[in-house]
């Protein structure tokens, strides 16, 4: 018995869910396509500054690493001394 209600509330409670859902996006003041447009290009501004910042990052990064691994010495003695090690 207590299944059966349990059933008959369920989709009382989607479709009160969608009701109310369109009910509060009626109420929403949407922009219109110029402020659209204006907010898009900010939107691309940032993010192109962002990938020069994150890129530039990388760049000096991965010289750094460069010099770093340059100065260490040939594979085959670090092979040797790893497994000497070991």
């Amino acid at each position: 018995m207590a299944q059966a209600v349990e059933r008959a509330k369920k989709p009382n409670r989607v479709k009160k869910f969608f009701t109310e859902l369109f009910s509060e996006l009626r109420k929403v003041t949407w922009p219109n396509f110029r402020t659209v447009l204006k907010q898009l290009w900010v939107v691309l501004l940032v993010v192109a500054l962002f990938l020069v910042f994150i890129s530039a990052v990388d760049y000096g990064l991965g010289l750094l690493y460069g010099l770093l691994v340059s100065h260490l010495p040939q594979a085959s003695t670090t092979s040797a001394a790893i497994a000497a090690v070991l």
